[in-house]
């Protein structure tokens, strides 16, 4: 028997506040689109069952379009069961709304549990929920992060998990393993990595479970480090994003932010806005992250420095602004006396 473990696909997702309403738009019909080929590589591949550990919507106001096309998928694969347990995000709004709920679409609150040949699915919150037969193929679903190893010891093969939107497998004891799916798809640049779902086999010869990642996203989200010491021109730090950009593997389809990391002279003005414009077209979505630059400046060099720029930053180092207040106004300073934009 084959089964597919996903979860945290939130569609109808806004999305609105990584990126600009056209993207958005466009990026919530991918995350629908993906979840329906996900249903075509089931059938293809004749998985038999798929759980959706919760987070299947992102809101309780699903688009009509969403839920129409999400119900359409699982009537049209009737070979396959499909197991569904709420997350934080969505509501059961969606089925009550239906004029009648596909029979292989079952809905388990905690505590209530789904048999398919040798194999038992149970929703529960806690260990104590957990009372499952040894000689039973047995799989819990939960959204969540409980401490797996509470749950040793309960003839548990495999914890289906949902709630965090990165990939983790974990051993529950000998017999079981957990595992967090992750997300299908990254909406923003917290859901770097590879995303996709789980896939389990069990073996003609036993129970044991054998799970494998399938990476499945249509874009990935990814951040790559740029370390600023020593550069002081923009053609330089052009080369040394370029660079990082090539070794991540970053194609056109993927969002990709920059993290400029490291120490920078005061004197050189990171020109952000010149950058978007740079990449905004290589890729699906482009970001600058500075945050964590710090800017160097040697106060000695300016204490006798008769120029308008010397004067500028004594003023400022003698005010009562805080270390990296003072920073950013000389930084916004400097860039203003030396013509740049710094808007």
């Amino acid at each position: 028997m084959k089964i597919l473990h996903c979860a945290d696909i939130h569609l109808d997702s806004a999305m609105t506040s990584n990126m600009d309403q056209e993207r958005a738009v466009s990026r919530r019909h991918e995350l629908l689109i993906t979840f329906i080929r996900m249903n075509e590589y089931a059938a293809e591949h004749d998985v038999n069952m798929i759980l959706i550990a919760g987070d299947l919507f992102d809101t309780e106001f699903v688009t009509e379009n969403t839920r129409q096309q999400v119900m359409s998928c699982i009537a049209h694969n009737q070979r396959i069961q499909y197991v569904y347990i709420e997350g934080n995000h969505d509501e059961r709004t969606f089925m009550s709304q239906l004029a009648k709920c596909p029979d292989n679409l079952h809905f388990l609150e905690e505590g209530q549990s789904f048999d398919l040949e040798e194999v038992t699915v149970l929703a529960a919150a806690a260990p104590e929920q957990v009372n499952l037969a040894a000689g039973r193929t047995n799989i819990v679903m939960m959204h969540g992060e409980p401490d797996v190893k509470a749950f040793a010891g309960r003839n548990i093969d495999y914890l289906a998990l949902g709630h965090l939107h990165t990939f983790r497998s974990t051993a529950i004891d000998e017999r079981g393993v957990a595992c967090y799916s992750g997300c299908l798809e990254g909406r923003g640049f917290d859901e770097t990595g590879d995303k996709g779902f789980v896939l389990l086999e069990i073996g003609k010869t036993g129970r044991k479970l054998r799970p494998q990642f399938i990476p499945f996203a249509s874009r990935h989200v990814m951040e790559c480090e740029v370390r600023m010491d020593g550069i002081n021109q923009m053609q330089d730090l052009v080369q040394a994003i370029d660079e990082a950009l090539i070794q991540s593997g970053a194609r056109k389809c993927d969002m990709v932010r920059i993290k400029l990391i490291g120490h920078v002279s005061i004197e050189f003005h990171v020109n952000r806005e010149y950058l978007k414009k740079y990449y905004e077209n290589r890729f699906f979505m482009f970001a600058i992250k500075d945050d964590e630059l710090k800017s160097e400046i040697d106060v000695d060099d300016y204490e006798n420095d008769i120029s308008l720029k010397g004067a500028f930053i004594r003023k400022v180092l003698a005010s009562e602004y805080s270390e990296s207040d003072q920073r950013k106004m000389m930084e916004l300073g400097i860039a203003a006396l030396l013509g740049e934009e710094t808007f």
